[in-house]
């Protein structure tokens, strides 16, 4: 075998590997965006769940401090209770991705 054939086989096996090696590194980072991108998602969620419900606490206190004056009825602390409970399952339940 000639210095240039056997050269030629060197070079293909090297380009063989780095090839192999590409494949492993694209491969690892599809999986690190993925799992980004799954804790964007998940920090999103969090946070409009948490917005969600310190609006619904903002707005139930506001509320309560407009009644001061006049007790509210046992009626309308039910009602104002679901809201709330409304609100806040609203704010945690799980979403579909």
């Amino acid at each position: 075998m000639s210095s240039v054939a056997a050269r030629k086989e060197r070079l293909i096996a090297e380009s063989e590997l780095h090839r192999a090696e590409l494949s492993n590194d694209w491969r690892m980072l599809a999986v690190g965006a993925h799992d980004l991108v799954h804790r964007a998602r998940a920090v999103t969620a969090w946070g409009s769940a948490v917005a969600t419900l310190v609006a619904g606490l903002t707005a139930f206190h506001h509320k309560q401090v407009r009644c001061v004056a006049k007790r509210p009825s046992w009626w309308q602390r039910v009602l104002g209770s679901a809201e709330l409970a409304s609100s806040i399952w609203m704010a945690f339940r799980t979403r579909p991705t």
